[in-house]
């Protein structure tokens, strides 16, 4: 008995499921799985839910997912309905692995089962190498260039100097923490001191995009200027997207380094982890050298990569450090015993000793309308979010509410205030003459931007940038 072709919205969309642009790559994918079903030998019912069930699993996978439990699966009129029905089913169909105990069956497609496995054994690797010993003057100096922060200079632990710690013991580090909490400055501290330890030690500096690894040269040029020039002349000073770290090659989704040919690198810092998606991550890991340090830096707050997976999330929900590390970073940093107590993970995971949380911001402070506003948003508060916003009672924030969809008087006349001192600026320029200061101008550009939440329609980028 033949059954009828997979044809989306009749057996599916209709039925409740989710839609969205992802529906037509759904169920492409949806109507290979049936028909492979059956030429396998399926019935039409178990292919008709190996179908449905891939429709759903692309779907979780277009909004970030790697993996698809069966309990998450959606009833419809012809599926299963239960999980221990769809796992029944999705097995007699033939289109999918059989799973080592019968409870441990998430969906999840072959190639990234694959890559999370690749980029698990890299990290363990990694993770569970034996800790660099630190040589005393690499660890006074370490003291030194965080002497200035007042929670070290008062006997108690600094997660900035901990952190770079740590990256000096360990051969993976992941260090979160959100803008204005000091990372720059960890790194560049930390390269100084690495640099110190190991003269010739090849460093490389990347990011997902091209503008986080210009920002990423820029700060860390201007986080340097308190180094020795001897030392600071020493400090990479490019960084590189992480394609082009790779190399790039007409094969889709090859790169000229990999796992057979690796970088040519003894340290590896990467900023905005937090974009890297778990292909992207697989590769890049993979490609560095196994004796070479791995630092990310990210925000595990951030909103999650564009594309399936949230490694940086996942690699930083656990800062647990053992009492042994634990004790060696509170000698490094010259803190008593039992001064460094980590806070509790989010979710347990198999790399201890590896994620570091910065929550001092430098920018402003935690009390401030800026930091109680950016708490309620990381925790997800909404409604005490709006109230802080209304109230007006910091001036560092203000609510405009132009009650349409088009952006009123107000808020236009707020966005043209705010590029005043850089037109000014042009302005000044234009009337003086000759060579502007290009660096000034830079600056003055720099002090206003306006972030808008989407692209398109009356309130996104294109609509903003005309007016």
């Amino acid at each position: 008995m033949a059954a009828a072709p997979f044809d989306g919205p009749a057996n599916s969309l209709d039925n409740g499921l989710a839609s969205g642009p992802a529906d037509g790559l759904a169920e492409g994918l949806a109507a290979h799985l049936q028909a492979w079903a059956l030429q396998l030998g399926a019935s039409p019912a178990q292919a008709q839910a190996a179908a449905l069930a891939a429709q759903q699993l692309s779907t979780a996978m277009a909004e970030g997912h790697v993996c698809l439990g069966l309990a998450a699966l959606q009833a419809t009129a012809d599926s299963p309905g239960t999980a221990s029905g769809w796992r029944t089913a999705l097995l007699g169909a033939g289109v999918t692995g059989t799973p080592a105990a019968p409870g441990a069956m998430p969906l999840i497609l072959h190639r990234y089962f694959d890559y999370e496995q690749r980029l698990a054994r890299r990290l363990i690797a990694a993770a569970h190498a034996p800790p660099t010993p630190v040589i005393e003057p690499v660890a006074a100096q370490l003291r030194q260039l965080f002497a200035g922060n007042t929670a070290l200079a008062a006997g108690q632990p600094d997660w900035q100097a901990l952190g770079a710690a740590l990256a000096l013991r360990q051969r993976l580090v992941v260090i979160s923490g959100g803008p204005g909490t000091g990372k720059t400055t960890t790194v560049v501290n930390l390269l100084a001191c690495l640099l110190t330890q190991q003269p010739d030690a090849r460093i490389a500096l990347a990011a997902p995009t091209g503008k986080a690894a210009a920002r990423m040269s820029d700060a860390l040029r201007g986080r340097a200027r308190h180094l020795p020039e001897a030392l600071r002349s020493r400090l990479p000073t490019e960084s590189f997207t992480i394609h082009r770290l790779l190399g790039v090659t007409p094969a889709a989704g090859g790169f000229v380094h990999h796992a057979g040919h690796r970088l040519a690198l003894d340290v590896l810092v990467v900023d905005e982890a937090s974009m890297l998606d778990l292909a992207l991550a697989t590769k890049l890991l993979e490609a560095v050298p196994e004796g070479a340090r791995i630092v990310l830096l990210g925000d595990k707050d951030q909103l999650a990569a564009v594309e399936s997976g949230a490694v940086f999330a996942e690699l930083s929900a656990d800062p647990r450090l053992s009492p042994a590390c634990a004790q060696a970073l509170a000698t490094l940093c010259g803190l008593p015993a039992g001064a460094v107590q980590a806070p509790a993970p989010t979710q347990p995971s198999a790399l201890r000793d590896t994620a570091v949380w910065f929550s001092q911001n430098f920018r402003f402070a935690a009390d401030s309308g800026i930091g109680l506003l950016a708490q309620d948003i990381r925790q997800g508060q909404a409604a005490p979010a709006l109230a802080r916003l209304r109230t007006g009672a910091d001036p560092a924030l203000q609510w405009l509410d132009d009650g349409g969809p088009q952006p009123g008087a107000a808020t236009l006349q707020a966005l043209a205030d705010g590029h005043a001192p850089y037109l000014a600026a042009v302005q000044q320029a234009l009337a003086q003459g000759g060579t502007p200061d290009v660096a000034a101008l830079m600056r003055a550009f720099d002090g206003f931007r306006v972030l808008c939440a989407v692209r398109e329609g009356p309130r996104g980028q294109g609509a903003v940038n005309e007016r």
